[in-house]
């Protein structure tokens, strides 16, 4: 299901990386009520996606943010 600008993100369970691995949630209570960047990898959680993936948007933090 695609999802842009301004959709309504669907409460439906992900996973959140916990202190002892991955933890289900509702995206309804991660997500709260205001803008929210949500992005999502097809190895979430390997080491592939810890040292590939996911620090690119950690450094970059910055600049999201400032787009609002």
């Amino acid at each position: 299901m695609p999802i842009t600008v301004g959709d309504r993100i669907p409460d439906v369970e992900i996973r959140t990386m916990g202190p002892e691995g991955p933890v289900p949630v509702r995206t309804g209570e991660v997500l709260g009520t205001g803008k929210v960047l949500l992005f999502a990898v097809p190895g979430a959680f390997t080491p592939g996606c810890s040292r590939v993936h996911l620090p690119g948007y950690v450094e970059q933090a910055a600049e999201l943010k400032a787009k609002g």
